[in-house]
């Protein structure tokens, strides 16, 4: 009777041990890419200072890094999860992310969770999380390209 319970204490402890040991893994992955993509930002392109990177995952997946140039100018910066490519956006050129959330807001009952930075179709958008529900709003027109 021991012998049984020993052993299911020790299978246990492996498995809680095993998914900590990946959650941890996981979340050193995640952090390692962000900083690789805050360099890749600031190497290949005019961005000069970080004020806050997100991470978008749409049809591919982008760190977003927002900051400023040189000149002061806000500007939002993707970097590909798969290749490394750089988009630059200066944000004085579409909407801005309140814009994008009024919009949503205007649209839909639930409240807004969050406003990411992204890319859509070779288009720059404002991914929106209301509920259950994302929102593309494109960046140049503010319309709501697609609802998932």
């Amino acid at each position: 009777m021991w012998q049984h319970l020993i052993g299911i204490c020790l299978l246990l402890l492996t498995g809680i041990f095993s998914v900590l040991f990946l959650a941890v893994h996981t979340v050193d992955q995640e952090s390692n890419r962000i900083a690789k993509a805050k360099q890749v930002a600031l190497s290949r392109s005019t961005m000069v200072q970080i004020e806050d990177t997100s991470v978008f995952n749409g049809q591919d997946s982008y760190v977003t890094v927002m900051g400023e140039d040189q000149e002061g100018q806000k500007l939002a910066v993707l970097v590909a999860k798969e290749n490394h490519t750089v988009y630059s956006y200066p944000l004085n050129k579409g909407i801005s992310q309140k814009k994008a959330s009024a919009i949503v807001k205007d649209k839909s009952k639930d409240p807004i969770e969050r406003v990411t930075f992204g890319r859509y179709q070779g288009k720059a958008i404002w991914e929106v999380k209301a509920g259950s529900s994302f929102y593309v709003v494109d960046f140049k027109t503010g319309k709501v390209i697609r609802v998932l």
